[in-house]
């Protein structure tokens, strides 16, 4: 369990790190756990749970950014 910097309460997996990133992907209802690598360029670490976040309940399409997910085990 954490809590973010907005103070949301968070179950993310036990591989996440003090630096990852909690995100919303578009079409997913859900938050997941970035973390960032180079250039836009992130690696997606796990799903996460965020009381008062799920099912896209703060989704704001102008706070978007394209950013590239890589695959790596």
């Amino acid at each position: 369990m954490v809590r973010s910097e907005l103070g949301y309460i968070a179950h993310v997996p036990g591989k996440a790190r003090p630096k990852d990133v909690i995100a919303l992907l578009e079409g997913n209802t859900m938050p997941f756990i970035l973390r960032p690598r180079r250039d836009l360029i992130w690696k997606l670490v796990g799903e996460a749970y965020m009381h008062g976040i799920m099912r896209g309940k703060v989704w704001n399409e102008e706070g978007c950014e394209e950013i590239r997910l890589v695959w790596v085990k």
